[in-house]
């Protein structure tokens, strides 16, 4: 997984080959650590992303849902 820190609310992470279980636990983390470090924009880069499984899935869609909370505030 690469970041790619564009000013100071906007990050894209690349995610590449699988997206299971072992990495999807990471990716919660970081997602969440970004969250709370005030990055309002958390762009997903999927392009070279072979697999996802429902764990990966879930992660995505709950950050995205957390994140879109916490700017309504």
């Amino acid at each position: 997984m690469e970041k790619n820190i564009i000013g100071d609310d906007k990050i894209i992470i690349s995610i590449s080959g699988d997206l299971t279980v072992d990495k999807a636990i990471s990716l919660r983390k970081d997602l969440l650590n970004y969250i709370a470090k005030g990055y309002n924009h958390i762009v997903a880069d999927v392009t070279n992303l072979d697999f996802i499984d429902s764990t990966g899935l879930g992660v995505l869609v709950a950050t995205n849902k957390i994140a879109h909370k916490k700017m309504e505030k």
